[in-house]
């Protein structure tokens, strides 16, 4: 475990997070993911700083902990609602369900790096774009999910196809989450401590600017 990864697991648990988020232990991440993790530091050593890094590791980690799992359920929703729009009383056939459910893992992961990288993007850049925030990025990827539905010849719902918003080009299941919790109960809370961490920073360095 890199020195990073300690200190970002030390800090979670004093602030009682590691308890309570319950999103995974980050002993058993792959080093894989652990590359797209950005390089926590201050930039001029001032507290308000040194909260931002850790508030933007909080929300860095947990969001990408969580994004395999939220996809695996995406991908799963989205067959138990087809199964029960075809009438026919069938269910799939086990060899089906697991070979879905294998392709919803390896896309999770891969959802997991892009996430993990451009929430990386975002919060090595304190002045963010307005239309770039985390959860932008994680609907962004709802495509993985979209992906697995598509191969298994899933049909999106009627609705659906009847939806002519930008955005539904990309998610013709709708399944694109509202808000963070979706992904995880606490998220909302993780990205509204990471928000509140840059206000901060914002205006520290406005201060320091006049």
């Amino acid at each position: 475990m890199t020195p990073l990864i300690c200190r970002i697991w030390r800090t979670a648990a004093s602030a009682n997070l590691r308890q309570k988020a319950r999103l995974g232990d980050l002993h058993n991440l792959s080093p894989n993911v652990r590359d797209f993790w950005p390089s926590m530091r201050r930039t001029d050593g001032s507290d308000v700083e040194q909260a931002y890094s850790e508030q933007s590791a909080f929300l860095v980690v947990y969001v990408t902990i969580a994004t395999p799992d939220w996809v695996a359920r995406c991908v799963e929703g989205g067959l138990l609602l087809a199964q029960t729009r075809d009438g026919s009383g069938r269910p799939y056939s086990d060899d089906f369900w697991e070979g879905v459910m294998r392709r919803a893992a390896e896309e999770g992961f891969a959802a997991s790096r892009y996430v993990a990288h451009h929430l990386r993007m975002l919060v090595s850049c304190v002045i963010a774009v307005p239309s770039t925030t985390p959860l932008r990025v994680v609907r962004d990827a709802v495509t993985y999910a979209t992906l697995v539905l598509l191969e298994a010849g899933i049909s999106p719902a009627r609705q659906c196809l009847l939806t002519t918003t930008a955005a539904q080009v990309d998610d013709p299941y709708g399944i694109s989450p509202a808000t963070l919790a979706s992904l995880h109960p606490l998220l909302p809370e993780v990205a509204r401590n990471w928000d509140l961490a840059r206000t901060a920073v914002l205006r520290e360095r406005e201060h320091h600017n006049t």
